[in-house]
């Protein structure tokens, strides 16, 4: 990744680019929200949204914040907690562990092996790590800083994450999304899919649906904790899905292709099309969408951004 694009997903309007080069992650603090990025030039970086004045509440700056000065510039794949404020990023052959909050200490896992991605549990308490040669993710206990278990990574798990409640542990590989229950790492649940590689997968925020990728441009919602397919979409871009996301509300789920384009579904939308036509089914209801004359621009400007 070339930068860093916000927008806005209500307008679909583009508000501003970071020119980051390199970037590996990017992520919003659940808690914050600020903005947080890995690079592999610039390591780690931090911005605060700031109202510019109390005038114009839509308008906001960009300012760089925190300081991870004794973290290294060239890192990899980040990773953060949504309950514990913790954050992990990876370099060479070991994990960087600190406080999302913006303390410049941090701690690390030697970990004898090379990672690719990383996932931590909601409660900070478990870390998952797939290895670089894409054989296995490797689970780690933070507090006591061991190994607990080793996952099979099938067809090089490029794609794994915690559910919200923290209760499991999901995998991808080409034939099967795969439920592990967190503390056991016991197999649960098992959603087959129709793709030939693995594909990414998505959570809402209250963890009640799950969105997977069936296919090469296909995505299954499915209820949990069942496992019940509620709806089917198709992507109108046909290439190949990388990243799905849900909005912090569940209205919206957007999904990201390969050539770096980024769709995105109201799916209230899609629940009152289907109830008009008395074809609702099994999809969740939603209050009245977002009337547009409530809707208000947002402007960004940015701080001073200076390399490290």
């Amino acid at each position: 990744m070339d930068g860093i694009i916000l927008w806005d997903p209500v307008c679909g309007k583009k508000l501003a680019a970071l020119p980051e080069r390199s970037t590996q992650s990017a992520f919003f603090d659940p808690a914050s929200g600020d903005l947080m990025a890995s690079s592999s030039l610039y390591g780690f970086r931090r911005w605060s949204l700031r109202p510019i004045d109390n005038l114009q509440l839509s308008r906001f700056r960009l300012e760089p914040s925190s300081d991870q000065s004794k973290l290294p510039d060239e890192l990899g794949k980040l990773a953060l907690s949504t309950n514990a404020q913790i954050s992990a990023v990876v370099h060479g052959d070991e994990i960087y562990i600190f406080d999302s909050t913006g303390s410049a200490e941090h701690s690390s896992l030697k970990a004898a092996t090379y990672y690719e991605s990383l996932a931590i549990s909601p409660d900070g308490k478990y870390l998952a790590a797939r290895t670089r040669d894409g054989g296995q993710i490797h689970i780690w206990d933070l507090a006591r800083q061991v190994r607990v278990s080793n996952l099979p990574a099938f067809d090089e798990g490029v794609y794994f994450t915690f559910s919200p409640d923290g209760e499991w542990f999901v995998t991808s590989s080409s034939k099967a999304f795969r439920f592990w229950q967190v503390g056991t790492w016991q197999p649960g649940l098992e959603l087959r899919r129709s793709g030939n590689q693995p594909g990414p997968m998505a959570f809402s925020r209250d963890g009640k649906l799950f969105a997977m990728s069936d296919s090469f441009s296909a995505i299954e919602l499915v209820q949990l904790p069942r496992g019940e397919s509620l709806a089917r979409l198709e992507s109108p871009d046909r290439r190949l899905l990388r990243a799905l996301a849900f909005s912090p509300d569940s209205r919206r789920l957007a999904a990201a292709s390969l050539e770096q384009l980024v769709m995105m579904w109201d799916l209230s939308l899609l629940t009152q099309e289907l109830s008009k036509l008395n074809l609702q089914g099994k999809l969740p209801a939603y209050p009245d969408s977002l009337k547009r004359d409530n809707l208000v621009e947002l402007a960004v400007e940015f701080g001073e951004i200076k390399p490290k």
